[in-house]
């Protein structure tokens, strides 16, 4: 009986510890996290929810972009917007996640009627699709007020499995964004 008593003992810790702990994040949850986040302005709970990989890899293509790109007003004058005037390498020298921030901070302070729209935007998950055990998207209805209207579209963000959480992966618009980038500074 009393080599019972530690093993029982043992059994209902860890049954209140399984109990008492956070159940993982759902991919919603994460989502959830990162629209308030942008309401916030609060890049740093954003990119909290993102993939490591995925800030390295925007840090590196837009970083390719701004050292590829021949010596211009253009250049100079994203890289006094955006970055703090702040040159290629300094940029290479921060954390992913930092340098996501100084970008969408430059990107909210050129344009006050995207800062707007970001700060007021209501979203309204609206479930997500499982691609596999590892991979799912998040289906969002977005509402963004844009001039003197609102626009409403459908939104999709897609997650991968870290763990006992999922982390957001960069989405179609940020690419164009970087995209477009690489074409407005190319010599004409």
């Amino acid at each position: 009986m009393k080599t019972l008593r530690p093993l029982a003992v043992l059994l209902l810790t860890s049954i209140l510890l399984l109990a008492t702990s956070p159940a993982a994040d759902t991919p919603e949850d994460v989502v959830a996290r990162q629209l308030a986040a942008m309401r916030a302005g609060d890049w740093e709970q954003f990119t909290s929810c993102m993939s490591d990989s995925t800030l390295r890899e925007f840090q590196k293509s837009v970083i390719d972009i701004l050292t590829n790109a021949p010596e211009s007003v253009n250049r100079d004058q994203l890289l006094r917007s955006y970055f703090q005037n702040k040159s290629a390498g300094d940029l290479s020298a921060i954390k992913p996640s930092e340098f996501f921030a100084l970008f969408m901070n430059g990107l909210r302070d050129t344009n006050p009627g995207l800062k707007e729209s970001m700060a007021k935007a209501e979203g309204k998950i609206l479930g997500h699709i499982d691609e596999g055990p590892d991979t799912a998207h998040v289906v969002t209805r977005m509402i963004m007020p844009i001039s003197d209207g609102r626009m409403t579209k459908m939104d999709v963000t897609t997650l991968k499995r870290d763990g006992d959480t999922w982390k957001a992966q960069l989405k179609g618009d940020m690419q164009a964004v970087v995209n477009n980038l690489g074409r407005m500074l190319q010599v004409k």
